[in-house]
């Protein structure tokens, strides 16, 4: 009697493994734009609410809640994490120490996270404009020790303006779904929260004590 669900089984559990190896698939690597260089980057990894202010700068929020993963969905600990964008405005604006060092609100631009033990990091942010024949999108630029520098972009899940994009229109539908993040709505809040997991192509190296 019970050989006779040995088929459904084995079904389920090859569909098990399959869904696995389709969620460890790594990110696709995209060409970024507009890099400010490391050493300009601000520290911290609120863009909102940078380090000093008391007030937050202006926009929709978008907090990312993100996985830093290999090839085999384990996860990278210690990973060097940064973004960057143009404003709810469209403009590409990066806040120097002076503006850092007044009262005002400000966005800061760009940001730099750290991957926890468990691959998690996070930022905050505001929901870039769309610019002349490209979607909002946000760069992003990985680094870990052992790894090579990887770089992508993150597009929107259900933006109507992804269609006419200049890059996320060409590329092939699977690439697409690599690099596109679903977002839902911040209860109590104007904003939304973005979730991905980033799967860089290699094996995230051993430490041996």
């Amino acid at each position: 009697m019970q050989l006779k669900y040995l088929p459904f089984v084995l079904l389920f559990a090859v569909s098990a493994q399959a869904q696995e190896l389709n969620r460890c698939r790594p990110t696709p690597p995209l060409a970024v734009v507009n890099y400010p260089g490391a050493e300009k980057i601000p520290h911290g990894n609120n863009l909102v609410l940078p380090a000093g202010k008391s007030i937050e700068a202006e926009g929709q929020k978008l907090i990312i809640m993100g996985r830093l993963l290999d090839n085999r969905c384990m996860p990278i600990k210690d990973g060097q994490i940064e973004i960057w964008q143009a404003d709810p405005f469209g403009k590409w604006f990066l806040a120097t120490r002076a503006d850092l060092a007044t009262p005002n609100p400000v966005f800061a631009g760009a940001g730099r996270a750290y991957s926890s033990n468990s691959g998690e990091f996070v930022f905050t942010t505001l929901f870039p404009a769309a610019m002349a024949k490209r979607a909002p999108f946000i760069n992003m630029k990985i680094r870990v020790r052992g790894m090579k520098e990887f770089n992508t972009t993150l597009f929107f899940a259900n933006d109507g303006r992804n269609a006419t994009d200049q890059v996320y229109s060409r590329l092939k539908p699977d690439i697409q779904r690599g690099v596109t993040v679903n977002m839902h709505p911040i209860s109590g809040e104007n904003g939304y929260a973005a979730t991905l997991d980033v799967v860089l192509p290699e094996k995230v190296r051993y430490v041996r004590y």
